[in-house]
């Protein structure tokens, strides 16, 4: 079978899947990483207000990528390198146009900071 990724907005029902993801995705990274203790100190479902609050900001905007045979959520958009996640967020932009689009950026991606800035991003 193909695996094919698809990226697509979430919908309410998908809440429940993307926060058990956020919640064991970044919990298993801060063990991993010394952190000592679960990032998330609630309930899996309470990291559902990270919806939530994206939704209200930019509703029907979130993006998340999905296994196209399964349905299965991968995750939120993030990328492997830099230049594919400049190549994804320009995307997005142009499919959005018109509208706001909310995006995370690490700080200490320098390259894809400096795209922001030259695009004037807020």
């Amino acid at each position: 079978m193909k695996k094919s990724i698809i990226l697509r907005p979430l919908k309410d029902s998908d809440v429940a899947e993307h926060t058990d993801l956020l919640y064991s995705s970044f919990n298993s990274w801060y063990w991993k990483h010394g952190w000592g203790k679960n990032y998330f100190a609630c309930q899996p479902q309470e990291t559902s207000i990270f919806y939530d609050i994206y939704n209200d900001l930019t509703p029907g905007h979130s993006i998340a990528a999905f296994d196209e045979n399964t349905n299965r959520m991968l995750g939120p958009c993030v990328a492997r390198n830099e230049d594919i996640a400049i190549a994804l967020i320009k995307r997005e932009i142009e499919r959005f146009k018109g509208t706001w689009v909310l995006f995370s950026v690490p700080m200490e991606k320098r390259k894809m900071v400096e795209q922001m800035y030259a695009w004037k991003a807020i």
